[in-house]
């Protein structure tokens, strides 16, 4: 049987993204001081001191932010009920708050300010600038825009396309126009196949540089995630229909775009009388498919 540590190092190492690993990193050490704060054992997991922890987030963080956290406990706890470290623990029965995400529009830049975050970005030479363009114009995050090189870049029936790789490793093609569009040439020509077209740095670095960037140039921090969700609200300004946002991004379903322009999901309003309206029920008097009341005569008999 492992040990704590041990299997605390194993369970963050198995993660591919070290983002992953500081989060569930960060996720376990707000739960052991929750612990220490409580007189609770930290392997003490159990439905009762899971509520009350989760209870305790709800008056510090945002939604989002708590079920981040307790997700990211609840696996640890998964991973050491696996490998016999514990017995067993309550986090899979205790009713967590519904997850919501909303655009709050006063946190976006503006188009001054944005264009003053380029201006400033600029400055620092134009990989910085296709850096900040690659992230609040095509949604990008750091990392997918510092893996991208200049043989991802090609041109299709005159447009120009960048391919992006996913952390999860997934490929994409997202569009190029304007003054990004030309940078992005510029740089794909200067630079060999090898090097990254943004700056040779770790994406956690530029994030923080992009963040001090924000301050410098507006007087406020906007964030990496401001800026995807600038390039979000902009298409979907734009009547992009949000499907086609989601696929942009790279996601599977559009369920993140919805919730991030505080959408519900077209089923929520679906009602019960448009169902007893639109579902449609064939009559036997239809000779061109075989009437509902056939289909009983398909089925074996009872008995």
């Amino acid at each position: 049987m492992a040990t704590v540590r041990t299997a605390t190092a194993r369970f963050l190492g198995d993660q591919a993204s070290i983002h992953t690993r500081r989060r569930y990193k960060k996720d376990i050490m707000t739960w052991q001081r929750w612990c220490s704060e409580f007189g609770v054992h930290p392997l003490d997991g159990s439905a009762v001191n899971a509520g009350l922890f989760l209870e305790w987030m709800g008056d510090r963080y945002t939604r989002s932010s708590v079920l981040s956290r307790f997700s990211g406990v609840s696996r640890w706890f998964d991973y050491l009920l696996e490998h016999g470290v514990i017995k067993g623990h309550g986090f899979r029965n205790v009713a967590k708050p519904s997850r919501q995400r909303r655009l709050l529009t006063f946190q976006l830049p503006s188009e001054d300010e944005l264009l003053a975050v380029m201006d400033a970005a600029s400055r620092l030479g134009p990989r910085w600038e296709w850096l900040v363009g690659m992230v609040a114009y095509c949604g990008l995050d750091c990392a997918e825009a510092l893996r991208i090189r200049s043989t991802d870049v090609r041109t299709w029936e005159g447009r120009t396309l960048v391919k992006v790789v996913s952390r999860r490793g997934n490929a994409r093609e997202v569009p190029l126009d304007g003054r990004l569009e030309l940078v992005t040439l510029g740089l794909a020509g200067l630079f060999a196949s090898t090097s990254p077209l943004g700056p040779p740095v770790a994406s956690k670095w530029a994030s923080e540089r992009l963040c001090a960037l924000s301050r410098e140039a507006t007087g406020r921090t906007i964030t990496v995630q401001d800026l995807r969700r600038y390039a979000v609200l902009r298409q979907a300004y734009r009547g992009v229909p949000v499907s086609i946002i989601a696929r942009w991004l790279g996601h599977t379903t559009d369920e993140w775009v919805r919730e991030t322009l505080g959408m519900v999901a077209p089923v929520a309003e679906v009602t019960q009388a448009d169902v007893l309206e639109a579902i449609l029920v064939a009559s036997d008097e239809h000779v061109d498919r075989a009437p509902d009341s056939l289909i009983g005569g398909a089925l074996p008999p009872a008995g």
